[in-house]
């Protein structure tokens, strides 16, 4: 008889305890991939407040086009071309603003971050992994 080589028992018990490590650190991965995504958009609703300060300092109110703020130093294809999230500004006054980035896609589609003109971040649902602090 061989000695040399693996049992069918060995490889199944190896192939069930690599199942096992993989079922504990893929929702860590999924949870992290969210919060990358969430950090983007947190930084372009950031980008978008402090150009909306800058349009709200010149124009005595705050600007409801995004696309208009291009001119104000909005970096807007990057914001255009973020596939993960859709930003609308669907409060702007003369003295109120909110700017909401919208998942497009995913688990979480439908959800949302936003800012405030005072830089208040608040998210659609309590229970998201996203952090806004």
């Amino acid at each position: 008889m061989r000695t040399n080589g693996f049992t069918l028992i060995e490889l199944l018990i190896v192939v069930l305890v690599i199942g096992i490590l993989v079922s504990f650190a893929l929702p860590t991965y999924l949870r992290a991939i969210e919060r990358t995504k969430a950090g983007k958009a947190k930084q372009s609703l950031a980008a978008i407040r402090s150009t909306e300060t800058w349009y709200r300092a010149h124009m005595d109110q705050y600007c409801d086009d995004i696309t208009l703020l291009l001119d104000w130093g909005l970096p807007l294809p990057a914001i255009q071309n973020d596939t993960d999230w859709d930003y609308t500004v669907p409060v702007a006054g003369a003295i109120t603003l909110q700017v909401t980035a919208t998942r497009a896609n995913g688990p979480f589609k439908e959800e949302s971050i936003s800012i405030d003109e005072n830089g208040n971040l608040t998210v659609s649902a309590p229970n998201l992994p996203w952090d806004v602090k």
